[in-house]
């Protein structure tokens, strides 16, 4: 997955993000840089602190345990 292009893509991420986000710790604080690039009257340009918030929620959202909600069919071994 490359990095948003513009403020859309961001929103598009972020959107994908938030639906995971009772899955992803401190998501407040990680999505902060990117948060930034939405206000108004900031001009859209990435920067280092935008790509580490990037690779971090694209790396929680894609390793367990969001790759899936609980199945209740499957077998569960506590």
């Amino acid at each position: 997955m490359s990095p948003p292009t513009d403020k859309d893509g961001v929103r598009r991420f972020l959107g994908f993000v938030t639906y995971l986000s009772k899955f992803i710790p401190n998501l407040g604080d990680v999505d902060a840089p990117l948060r930034q690039l939405l206000k108004s009257d900031m001009e859209y340009v990435w920067q280092p602190a935008q790509q580490m918030s990037f690779d971090k929620l694209k790396d929680s959202c894609s390793h367990p345990p969001v790759q899936k909600y609980f199945d209740p069919v499957q077998l569960v071994e506590i």
